[in-house]
């Protein structure tokens, strides 16, 4: 994967945290561990409990595509573990701007 250039926008502090305060006020969950689910493996989100799951579109600053691939950020259990997981197209792997 190629590095972003220096003169890739970047986010600031302020819309990362009204991302995680608009997550945080939907959800009771604090996860403590977090999983990119990359090509075929969505399905792991899948398997958590008591899941929340919100559609990327709808988060505030979160980023999205045109693909075909639904993508959602999902908050759950795990054993013991409370986990976030995002699934689907346009996960942080492949994204490195804002959507502002």
């Amino acid at each position: 994967m190629e590095a972003a250039s220096s003169s890739t926008s970047q986010c600031s502090y302020e819309e990362y945290k009204e991302t995680a305060d608009w997550l945080l006020a939907r959800t009771e969950q604090r996860p403590k561990v977090a999983i990119i689910c990359g090509s075929g493996l969505g399905g792991l989100a899948d398997l958590l409990d008591d899941k929340t799951t919100f559609p990327y579109e709808d988060i505030p600053g979160f980023p999205t595509t045109a693909s075909t691939v639904p993508g959602s950020w999902c908050s759950g259990g795990c054993r013991a573990v409370t986990v976030s997981a995002c699934r689907g197209d346009s996960t942080s792997t492949r994204v490195t701007t804002c959507t502002r």
